[in-house]
């Protein structure tokens, strides 16, 4: 059974994924929303941005959510 992927403004809301907006876009942290999602992301598109984590900057892979939607579009997970 396909599903549904979650909105952009529930993930940037999500406490526990860690994310960051450059310019009007906003970039999620590959392996936070990978087990947010349970789904192997191993090939999506990333860039390497900077983003809090616990009060530092450190540099992290990210994705957007329309990378995302497209790998498992690819993948036949969601439709």
């Amino acid at each position: 059974m396909k599903r549904k992927l979650p909105s952009e403004e529930f993930l940037r809301k999500d406490q526990l994924i860690r994310k960051t907006q450059f310019d009007t876009v906003w970039y999620f942290e590959l392996s936070d929303i990978a087990a947010w999602l349970g789904e192997d992301l191993d090939g999506v598109e990333t860039v390497v941005l900077p983003i809090m984590d616990e009060g530092e900057t450190v540099l992290k892979k990210c994705t957007s959510l329309t990378d995302v939607r497209r790998f498992l579009r690819d993948k036949g997970v969601i439709d």
